[in-house]
């Protein structure tokens, strides 16, 4: 069971349809957290439209960023690179350096997992 206060709790083993429930006020799967939030934020954040947000990334991987990304992914002696094969990675990533494709979420993505490699392995 998760419990989220003293007033809203879910027991994930109930039979039912928790997506219709969830889904049925606000029609974006956020009623959980809008439940869990009573109290703590005002009704009118709590009732609001979900909007949509795209991170600024592809800016990041441009000017003095774009550093980073080099000598962290074009490094042959990163973690990546015992799981996934440096010429195939470079390349990808020199396609995006050149403006021929926007890897940016690829970018993305090998960054953390390169991130999380260094720490844990």
């Amino acid at each position: 069971m998760i419990n989220l206060g003293k007033t809203f709790s879910i027991n994930e083993n109930t039979a039912g349809n928790k997506k219709g429930y969830h889904f049925s006020k606000t029609n974006d799967g956020k009623q959980i957290l809008r439940e869990a939030m009573v109290g703590f934020l005002p009704s009118e954040v709590l009732q609001a439209k979900k909007q949509g947000f795209s991170s600024p990334d592809s800016s990041w991987f441009k000017g003095d960023s774009i550093n980073f990304v080099k000598e962290s992914l074009l490094n042959p002696a990163s973690d990546l690179y015992s799981y996934l094969y440096y010429k195939a990675i470079s390349t990808l990533i020199g396609e995006h350096l050149e403006g021929k494709k926007n890897r940016r979420l690829l970018i993305w993505s090998l960054l953390h997992v390169n991130e999380y490699l260094s720490k844990n392995f």
